[in-house]
């Protein structure tokens, strides 16, 4: 393509920001559209991803609270690739440099990379593994070691 022949634009793209008054309350009204699949004695995985998305903490905290008025157990797992190195210590290192840890948020943070299949997905052109945390074996959900909670997490002491 000769440049010659391309007319070239200057564009600028303007975002619109509309930023919540009470994040909160604004998590709170969403949680409530699945607070009825919530049941005590559920141990529910929060996947907080690497995206920057503001106020990534308070989301957290405020979801850890609503699960945990379910009577559920939350966790915090890292829902992310490459971030962080690939690696479970750097995914929760960026974690925690958005503010996201045990202590800000109420519940743990479990950062791993081992993991080992443990059933088939049957569905999709070719269907595929469905993989989990390393301690799981052989698909049994009851299975820990001690002074652990099922699926291999810590339990809450």
């Amino acid at each position: 393509m000769n440049t010659k022949e391309m007319t070239l634009y200057r564009a600028k793209l303007h975002f619109v920001s509309r930023p919540l008054a009470d994040i909160p309350a604004k998590v709170r009204e969403e949680f409530e559209r699945i607070a009825d699949t919530v049941r005590p004695g559920m141990r529910i995985a929060l996947g907080i991803g690497s995206r920057g998305i503001s106020n990534t903490a308070l989301i957290a905290k405020t979801l850890v609270a609503c699960i945990r008025e379910r009577g559920a157990e939350p966790f915090i797992i890292p829902a992310m690739g490459s971030h962080g190195g690939a690696t479970a210590e750097g995914q929760r290192e960026v974690l925690r440099s958005y503010g996201v840890t045990e202590e800000a948020c109420g519940a743990p943070v479990i950062s791993s990379m081992e993991v080992v299949k443990i059933g088939e997905i049957g569905w999709g052109p070719s269907g595929g593994g469905l993989y989990g945390p390393e301690r799981i074996r052989s698909g049994r959900r009851d299975r820990h070691e001690p002074g652990e909670g099922p699926h291999g997490f810590p339990r809450r002491v």
